[in-house]
């Protein structure tokens, strides 16, 4: 029983150790999708300000076929930057997934408890070990890390689309 004991210390040193690497694995996401709209904003200011530039020679000319140049030139400009909105966005969403899913642990944990003819969570209760209520707080820190990983990239989303066309 001692073992068990040093065991779940042990795992639980290990899942207070993965909960800080979500939190901050959930900054430097923050601060990197941050980074990129901010490159992506500083490439596109110029080009925007070219364009606008073009344009105002357009209409003062009104010449048709070069306005139409024009706004192509323009339209695949923003094409090409909703594929590279939509290629961040792609992989910021396969960051989160690759995440393992506690359902799935819990699951396999309880499988082999079953294949050994043991029940995890009574013994522990019995044994004076941590409960099974600290497992669900602790599954509520890492939900809300995850859930202030998601505002953070819809905030990003929105600033975007915001600064977008």
């Amino acid at each position: 029983m001692e073992i068990a004991k040093i065991h779940a210390g042990t795992a639980i040193q290990q899942h207070s150790q993965y909960k800080n690497y979500l939190s901050l694995a959930s900054r430097l996401d923050g601060v990197v999708s941050k980074l990129q709209m901010a490159e992506q904003q500083a490439k596109l200011t110029p080009q925007l300000a070219k364009a606008a530039n073009i344009m105002a020679k357009s209409f003062t000319d009104t010449d048709m076929v070069k306005m139409t140049s024009t706004m192509d030139k323009f339209e695949v400009q923003m094409e090409n930057l909703d594929v590279r909105a939509g290629v961040m966005d792609s992989a910021l969403a396969g960051g989160t997934q690759s995440m393992t899913n506690q359902d799935d642990v819990d699951m396999l944990m309880q499988q082999v408890a079953d294949e050994h003819g043991l029940e995890i969570a009574s013994q522990m209760d019995a044994a004076g070990m941590v409960g099974s209520g600290k497992v669900d707080v602790a599954d509520a820190e890492v939900e809300a890390s995850e859930d202030r990983l998601r505002a953070l990239r819809a905030g990003v989303e929105r600033e975007a689309v915001a600064a977008g066309p």
